[in-house]
């Protein structure tokens, strides 16, 4: 697939170290107090968190799961999960979701799919059919609606960055982004969007029934979450 401008641009901002750090890991913990509430965990679960990043909802569950396999597209996450992870025996850092020889229980996709294009996102569950049991859980989580606001984000984490004593470093992120990252202070423009029913039918394509969630699991209440089970054993075929 030829690469776009905005792939272009979210791979070159994933492999640098210009990201916030403790927002990302305010967001992971937002995200997997909400999952825990709904769903639980039993201790044997194998799951697989897809485009982990630094690894922060990984570590606010290593305690709850059996394994853990970790997954992220970029170079230099791959490298700091490594380092982050090493001596964690249950946590498995995978450069790719083949690397994966067994199903799993649950997986896990916070926050990620605004960084994918379609086309992208269908391989990704081309992947994930192959691991899949027919009860695995799939968790969307933070999907944006075509109706997406910038200032609306902002205003939400404003409120929770007074909440939880992050503002100087809000600040300091959003500022540091604009200077030097301008096409990302734009972001909205290179974010991709989805409308709820155009993809619960892509997932349907797929083989996997979607539900939305009445709260999404991340800090803004304007994007949402889709909890999908897989029904068939038989595999889609991407359209070419």
């Amino acid at each position: 697939m030829k690469e776009t401008q905005e792939s272009k641009t979210w791979d070159s901002y994933w492999n640098s170290n210009n990201i916030n750090r403790d927002i990302m890991q305010v967001w992971a913990a937002y995200f997997v107090g909400l999952y825990e509430k709904t769903f639980g965990f039993t201790g044997s679960e194998v799951v697989l968190d897809f485009g982990a990043g630094f690894g922060n909802v990984s570590f606010f569950i290593r305690n709850k799961a059996q394994k853990i396999y970790l997954y992220d597209k970029s170079e230099y996450m791959l490298e700091v999960l490594k380092v982050n992870f090493q001596n964690s025996k249950n946590m498995h850092i995978i450069s790719s979701v083949n690397d994966i020889d067994e199903k799993v229980d649950i997986i896990l996709v916070n926050s990620v799919l605004q960084y994918m294009s379609i086309d992208e996102l269908k391989k990704a569950l081309l992947e994930l059919q192959r691991i899949c049991k027919p009860d695995t859980k799939i968790v969307f989580s933070d999907i944006i609606p075509h109706n997406y606001s910038k200032i609306t984000d902002f205003l939400v984490q404003l409120k929770l960055s007074l909440k939880f004593r992050f503002f100087r470093k809000l600040m300091i992120y959003a500022v540091s982004n604009s200077v030097f990252s301008p096409s990302l202070s734009l972001s909205s423009n290179y974010l991709t969007k989805y409308d709820e029913d155009e993809l619960i039918e892509i997932l349907s394509e797929f083989n996997f029934a979607s539900e939305k969630m009445e709260s999404n699991f991340t800090f803004s209440k304007k994007r949402y979450t889709l909890v999908c089970t897989h029904q068939e054993k038989t595999h889609a075929k991407v359209k070419s």
